[in-house]
């Protein structure tokens, strides 16, 4: 029997609109911000439309030193434009670093800038996946401006664009059923259930990028459920898989730390013209690889060689075959029929 194996495919994702929003400012030289979300792909996901806030630290630098100018200053939509609260000035001579990180309300994120924690591109970032069920998602952004080699302004520099890029994982579930129509073989997946997901993970910005998740010393892992759907917003639902089909789970978001080991459970039944037959319970261990802003699909083709749980059975087809074709029966011998002789009346 072949053993459930788990295929991972990457999905492609959909950019979201470049459109900028950018603050009105007050003073035309005040710090603004625009943003712009890259590779967004559902509506669960934060997007540049339904982003609603994001935190910003920001610090200066020039000859004299550096300093924290923004401490996860919260930065939302106000009137179709971004805008944050002790609003901040361009000076000359400087340079400044910015970095972003959301959704703001809400978070499962912290930001530590790194000691002494006076530029806001170099610090620690802790995401707490296990708070969040799985089911928050997470983007950073960094920017900078640099204006030491200007001795006056003369106009605003303009707004700080921000490019956000999304810093875990997401991963759905696909079962085919990939019994032919003839077959008469219906499947239901249900329980869809992952073990092993990463609950806490840090990850260090370094000049303005993030580097890759590392689990922290006090990280336990968590499972999560995964509701079955045939058709977008359409979750936890048990629905019949007809042959040559299949169903797709909803999405939830893992921390990519490498070498994580994750457990997938799962029930099916099968039906054979509409009747139930039999319920198996499968278990499965992978260790795929996972990126930062990745979209997965694992994918499991269920046909008559493993959908079976029991790994030394599988199903076997009902087969026909002629054993004999027995002869005239010799027990009932030649009889006399009288046959009229023609032209008899």
């Amino acid at each position: 029997m072949k053993k459930i194996f788990i295929a991972v495919l990457a999905v492609a994702a959909m950019v979201a609109c470049s459109t900028e929003q950018t603050v009105v400012a007050p003073k035309g030289d005040a710090i603004g911000f625009s943003t712009f979300v890259d590779n967004a792909t559902r509506a669960t996901d934060i997007t540049k439309d339904n982003l609603v806030d994001f935190g910003v630290y920001a610090s200066i630098e020039n000859t004299s030193g550096s300093a924290l100018i923004l401490n996860n200053a919260k930065v939302y939509r106000y009137n179709g434009a971004w805008k944050y609260d002790n609003t901040q000035y361009w000076v000359p001579t400087a340079m400044y670093e910015f970095t972003a990180f959301a959704p703001y309300t809400g978070a499962h994120w912290t930001y530590a800038p790194a000691t002494p924690a006076t530029t806001a591109d170099n610090g620690v970032v802790t995401f707490n996946n296990k708070a969040a069920a799985a089911d928050q998602d997470f983007i950073f952004a960094a920017a900078d401006k640099d204006l030491t080699g200007t001795t006056a302004l003369t106009a605003s520099p303009g707004v700080v664009n921000f490019t956000f890029a999304h810093q875990l994982s997401k991963v759905a579930f696909k079962f085919n059923n990939d019994f032919d129509a003839v077959n008469n073989i219906t499947l239901r997946v249900y329980n869809v259930n992952v073990t092993g997901l990463v609950s806490k993970a840090t990850t260090t910005v370094t000049n303005g990028a993030a580097g890759e998740w590392t689990k922290t010393t006090d990280s336990d892992t968590f499972a999560r459920t995964f509701g079955t759907q045939v058709a977008a917003n359409a979750e936890n639902t048990a629905d019949i898989i007809a042959a040559q089909n299949y169903i797709v789970t909803d999405y939830h978001y893992f921390i990519p730390v490498a070498k994580t080991e994750y457990t997938v459970t799962f029930d099916v039944d099968i039906f054979q013209a509409g009747v139930m037959i039999d319920t198996y319970h499968h278990t499965v261990n992978t260790k795929p690889t996972l990126a930062k802003g990745g979209n997965y699909l694992f994918t499991t083709t269920l046909d008559a060689s493993n959908v079976s749980d029991d790994p030394t059975q599988q199903l076997y087809p009902i087969e026909f075959n002629v054993y004999n074709v027995n002869g005239w029966d010799p027990a009932n011998g030649n009889v006399d029929v009288m046959v009229p002789a023609t032209g008899n009346n």
